[in-house]
């Protein structure tokens, strides 16, 4: 069902690596994700009043692994993943993930 809701497409979801000498490689892990995109400037409030901006909210499906600062592409802008949730449903079962961005 959730494939139902997400009619966009992130172009892709990387992963930054650094290696001994300290060159970057960048690692597409997951091409042509359908998702629902939404750019969205949003605080988000910790436990004590801490504020965090997002710059865009990407929902994608469950099958996905997702880690913090990881690299999505969308439209061809670069966003990096500083939270990931994993939104249940009636039944406590992960329906889909909610990934906050920051603008690269």
């Amino acid at each position: 069902m959730p494939g139902l809701f997400f009619n966009q497409k992130l172009d892709s979801i990387s992963k930054v690596t650094r290696d001994k000498w300290g060159d970057m490689t960048t690692t597409i892990i997951y091409q042509s994700v359908p998702c629902r995109f939404t750019n969205d400037t949003s605080r988000i409030r910790g436990g004590f009043a801490e504020q965090e901006l997002a710059d865009a909210l990407a929902y994608i499906g469950p099958k996905y692994t997702v880690a913090v600062d990881y690299l999505i592409i969308y439209e061809n802008e670069e966003f990096l993943v500083f939270k990931v949730f994993g939104e249940r449903d009636l039944f406590g079962n992960v329906h889909h993930q909610k990934l906050l961005l920051k603008s690269r």
